[in-house]
């Protein structure tokens, strides 16, 4: 988590290489579990937007975490609703 609290000024370059790499990490764990390299770079980038967003001061922690729990869910929720529609409810036990 990049925070506030660091000891880089807000530019610096070490805290941005920091952004990027705890985003990329995120992103490839999405890309592992969801085996879809194209949402692990949707969260790589909307990770790096939320967490800018909470060191800059325009969203809260609160905020922070909803906005990542949601994504989350989104990520998941597109490989499951492809299969369902490729190829019918038998693959989702949400709609038997």
């Amino acid at each position: 988590m990049v925070s506030r609290s660091s000891n880089s000024p807000a530019g610096s370059p070490l805290r941005i290489y920091h952004l990027i790499a705890h985003s990329g990490m995120q992103g490839a764990g999405v890309a592992l579990v969801t085996g879809n390299i194209w949402l692990g770079l949707a969260e790589w980038l909307a990770h790096t937007f939320i967490d800018e967003a909470k060191v800059r001061g325009t969203t809260t922690f609160a905020h922070d975490q909803t906005l990542r729990i949601g994504c989350k869910i989104i990520w998941l929720a597109c490989p499951v609703l492809s299969a369902t529609l490729l190829y019918g409810s038998s693959i989702s036990p949400w709609w038997g």
